[in-house]
């Protein structure tokens, strides 16, 4: 199945972008997966409303507003059994945990 990713968000104290800039490059998805970087609202609702799913790979998720916002757009959602999200995420129910 053809997919792209759109990756919003910079973590730069970690270095996570560079790793995720090198992984891609080594797996040569350059067409396929795109880092937005840091976005503002209007840019997150666009993608939202394009977008065909919603992933959230957090390991610690205190609240879950980005799902929330991803839920209130219809979107199917996929997270990490973690923080708030299970509060609001039943698996199988309102997405995959």
């Amino acid at each position: 199945v053809p997919a792209t990713l759109h990756v919003a968000g910079e973590e730069s104290e970690r270095g996570f972008r560079q790793e995720l800039e090198h992984r891609i490059a080594e797996l040569r998805l350059e067409d396929r997966v795109t880092l937005l970087g840091s976005v503002g609202e209007d840019r997150v609702l666009a993608e939202l409303l394009g977008a065909h799913a919603f992933v959230l790979p957090s390991h610690h998720e205190p609240l879950g507003v980005a799902l929330t916002e991803a839920m209130a757009c219809a979107l199917p959602v996929v997270g990490t059994a973690a923080g708030g999200v299970r509060e609001l995420v039943t698996h199988g129910v309102d997405g995959l945990l």
